[in-house]
């Protein structure tokens, strides 16, 4: 086989570049070398030995080898993989967990089905830039003879700033190890409930990491789990299919479908009207960053360019397209089908989107399950031993002692950080936004650009022109990073600033109304009759829906914003009114939620109720929401008990819960604590209990219970302090006539 002269190497492609093999460091060409006569070797081979020059890590070009070859252009060296195994262990290693918060990522920007469009648009496009740099970063170890991710650095750039690629490795993997911990704590949690015992997130976790991936941490020989490791993909594809079962059978197609009455609110299907056109917004940047660390592989681009026998460019390209491509159809599949499921409520884990009690998700959390605790170790090996190198311990000192230290170290730091942070699409995107958006676009530009500057003179018009591709796409990876990563942390912020705390338990502005004989109070009609005004009605009625579902389609008329005038922003007149902030003019108008209550005796709130309704005084839109047992769960709930939002507690003034004894205070769905009169069913609230749990299931606040039930139990405990009460024969009473009993205001 002849030699192309390099001079004659002007691109057919941007691959066809002069490569050196990164075994025998030999300069290769194209086949079109057999055109070109054989006494012409010495001298093309003179010029090939010259094509490439290293950088000593100095600063200063050092002198081609002397034992620089010539090989043939099929690639040769030493690897063995065929290419159907080089594309199975390829899609492997980049389908990994992250794939599993790319909902989430959609459901930042969109909440209707329509927003997967663009999403699928930007999940392809940037999985094909992140092919191309894969793709460059084995050219590059053909070209440098580099045999590791830091090699390459050190063969292009240099040796004295190689350790930020090494360090950003470490880090990456350590990233990769953390999110595989807070994946499997929910698993394992979500999977002990399946079976019908409660363990939680945190001790699932804790016992797993002890008993578990400890010992499989701590093997010092891996390869007998490589068998194991096959079944990630198998659990990923068994995974899409039930998704896509579980999207298309409706199981979850509303809120109060079947199965999706078994999970949080938070999780339950929320569809909106956020959908292809969202993607304009800012907040697409969100689903960006975490697909860089979705597509996250790179960093063992140069094990697998040497793994692939007769490594050529031509095979290496087609290996990776090839892989990238499956892998692209695998994230739109997940993400397509996990998001219209769900829509805007999907979680950093889309698995926790799905009941426990369903047996087809719940066999897939085994799946994934049994694949993360096999690879796991695989993973977190990687960071160990790069952390390892990153200390410059010699192999010769690393002792098993050692080793296990080190081994106890990072573990526990992993499992620490995952039992703090449960949002694995924080992980995600934070990752992706730095390392990942480093490893991928800018830290193999920098590198080429370097090699091609190495070689001088010799580099080819293609390799010139790819530079310019290569730095391109690095300047939208940092830009992609910073704007996604800014956006992330605004948002987590204001999700923080938006929680209640003891400053601020209780945000909810309250207005009392009041009727004199035939006069409404004009501030209350006020408020009932303004379009901006989202009305939800306390109180049972043949028409009254569950208090969750009212919730619910409550918060989204509020998110759709004001319908017409003014387009929609808030103006001066707002601000004048104190509605809003001078600091939000121009901003679109949300709605807002107005409570009603109808404070009175049992009896006669019945009656202002149906007066009310039939003078036609509420609002057309107005929500009718009522306790029901679906959404009180049957459950008696104690303040004091710090799961009590997990018992889907809604409230109201009535619920036709199932008692054992009707007559029974203690069996009630709530723990009645107004006995100043008796009710007409166990099943009664007074107004303020039912405002108490109202406000705190709003505000997701328990304090608020507890201010305004203490409140409430200090006058019960002040009227039992009167003179012979007789609480039994209070009902039906009017307020005016229990003002007979006089009640201290000493305190």
């Amino acid at each position: 086989m002849k030699l192309l002269p390099s001079i004659l190497l002007v691109a057919v492609s941007i691959t066809a570049v002069p490569i050196v093999d990164a075994r025998r460091r030999a300069f290769t060409s194209s086949s079109l070398a057999s055109s070109i006569s054989q006494r012409r070797t010495d001298q093309r081979k003179q010029r090939a030995a010259s094509a490439f020059v290293e950088n000593d890590g100095d600063g200063d070009v050092a002198p081609p080898s002397s034992d620089t070859r010539v090989t043939e252009v099929r690639g040769g060296g030493g690897g063995t993989a065929t290419m159907s195994n080089e594309m199975f262990n390829m899609v492997k290693a980049v389908v990994g967990v992250g794939v599993l918060s790319l909902p989430a990522g959609i459901a930042a920007f969109g909440d209707a089905p329509s927003a997967a469009i663009p999403a699928a648009i930007l999940i392809a496009t940037i999985g094909i830039i992140a092919g191309y740099n894969f793709s460059l970063l084995g050219r590059l170890c053909a070209m440098t003879g580099a045999s590791s991710y830091r090699g390459a650095w050190e063969k292009s750039v240099g040796e004295s700033t190689a350790w930020i690629p090494g360090v950003s490795c470490v880090v990456k993997t350590f990233f990769a190890v953390l999110a595989y911990s807070m994946v499997l704590g929910d698993t394992f949690s979500a999977l002990f409930k399946t079976l019908g015992v409660s363990v939680s997130r945190e001790a699932a976790l804790v016992g797993l990491t002890v008993t578990v991936l400890l010992p499989l941490c701590r093997l010092k020989n891996l390869s007998s789990l490589a068998p194991f490791s096959l079944a990630g993909i198998a659990g990923m594809l068994y995974t899409a299919l039930a998704m896509a079962i579980r999207y298309f059978d409706g199981s979850y197609s509303s809120s109060t479908s079947g199965l999706a009455m078994d999970v949080a609110k938070s999780l339950r299907p929320a569809i909106g009207t956020k959908g292809a056109s969202a993607v304009f917004s800012s907040n697409a940047f969100i689903l960006i960053c975490m697909l860089s660390t979705a597509y996250m592989a790179h960093f063992n681009a140069p094990k697998f360019y040497l793994e692939l026998e007769n490594n050529t460019i031509a095979r290496w390209n087609t290996v990776v397209a090839s892989s990238f491509s499956i892998s692209i159809l695998f994230f739109i599949g997940i993400a397509a089908m996990g998001f219209s499921t769900f829509g805007g409520a999907c979680n950093g884990l889309i698995l926790n989107n799905y009941s426990t009690k369903d047996t087809l998700m719940g066999f897939s959390r085994v799946a994934v399950a049994f694949a993360l605790v096999f690879t796991y170790p695989l993973a977190f090996v990687g960071c160990r031993d790069g952390l390892l190198e990153m200390m410059k311990v010699p192999k010769e000192e690393r002792t098993d002692a050692k080793v296990d230290k080190l081994t106890y170290i990072i573990l526990g730091t992993v499992t620490a950080v995952a039992l703090k942070i449960t949002d694995l699409s924080f992980i995600m995107s934070f990752g992706g936004a730095t390392l990942g958006n480093a490893l991928i676009y800018v830290y193999p530009a920098i590198m080429f650009r370097s090699a091609v500057k190495n070689l001088g003179n010799n580099a080819t018009t293609a390799q010139k022109l790819e530079v310019y591709l290569a730095m391109a796409f690095a300047a939208m990876g940092i830009g992609m990073g910073c704007i996604g990563l800014s956006k992330y942390l605004s948002r987590k912020f204001k999700e923080s600033s938006d929680a209640p705390t003891n400053e601020n338990k209780f945000v909810m502005k309250t207005v009392v109304g009041r009727r004199f004989g035939d006069h409404c109070d004009a501030d209350a009609m006020k408020v009932l009759r303004d379009p901006n005004e989202v009305v939800v009605l306390v109180f049972p009625h043949k028409l009254a829906m569950d208090f969750e579902e009212g919730l619910r389609i409550a918060e989204e008329r509020c998110r759709v914003g004001c319908s017409e005038g003014n387009g929609g922003k808030i103006d001066e007149q707002d601000v004048s009114q104190g509605t809003y902030s001078a600091a939000l003019i121009g901003e679109p108008k949300r709605k807002k939620m107005t409570i009603v209550f109808i404070d009175a005796t049992w009896k006669h709130a019945r009656e202002m109720e149906a007066a009310t309704d039939a003078a036609g005084e509420w609002p057309e839109n107005t929500i009718r929401v009522q306790m029901t047992p679906s959404s009180s769960g049957n459950s008696r709930v104690d303040v004091d008990d710090a799961s009590w939002t997990e018992a889907n507690v809604g409230s109201s003034i009535e619920s036709r819960s199932k008692t054992q004894d009707d007559n029974s205070e203690s069996q009630s769905f709530i723990q009645r604590r107004f006995l100043i009169r008796t009710p007409p069913s166990p099943d009664h609230l007074s107004t303020a209990e039912c405002i108490a749990w109202i406000a705190s299931r709003i505000e997701n606040n328990p304090l608020i219970y507890e201010s305004i039930t203490k409140v409430l139990d200090y006058m019960v405990e002040r009227w039992k302090g009167c003179t012979n009460p007789d609480i039994r024969k209070r009902s039906g009473k009017s307020e005016m006539s229990q003002k007979k009993l006089k009640i201290s205001t000493s305190t």
